[in-house]
């Protein structure tokens, strides 16, 4: 049989014994990894409202033990996403408007669709 098989379940991580108290009464892993609980520096690389909620949700998370310095890669993508939904969510027309003020009709469209299709969140279909 090869080494790369294994039987039966994945072993839990030892931190998620501990929380849930060890039921199995098994030794624990105690050389397992402990990563420090303080959260990593903001990457230079960031846009700058995606630093300003770096700095918000880092504190938060960083409290309550749930950032550390593996998390770093995650985390700055959550706040790069965030910050592009919120980028994208001010170009979009008020809800409720259905027109844009234009000289004239093919301009009022052309305008109306590069608002919506340049908008991710937004589909594109023919409602002919």
């Amino acid at each position: 049989m090869s080494d790369l098989a294994q039987r039966g379940r994945k072993p839990k991580p030892t931190g998620l014994k501990v929380l849930e108290g060890n039921l199995g009464k098994r030794p624990l892993n105690h050389k397992a990894p402990k990563p420090t609980k303080k959260a990593p520096r903001c990457p230079s690389w960031l846009e700058e409202d995606a630093k300003k909620e770096w700095k918000r949700m880092s504190k938060v998370l960083e409290s309550m033990g749930l950032l550390t310095d593996m998390d770093m890669t995650a985390f700055a993508g959550y706040c790069h996403e965030t910050w592009l939904y919120y980028q994208n969510t001010e170009r979009l027309p008020p809800a409720g408007s259905t027109s844009f003020h234009c000289s004239n009709q093919h301009e009022n469209h052309a305008q109306v669709l590069r608002a919506v299709w340049s908008n991710p969140f937004c589909k594109k279909s023919n409602t002919g």
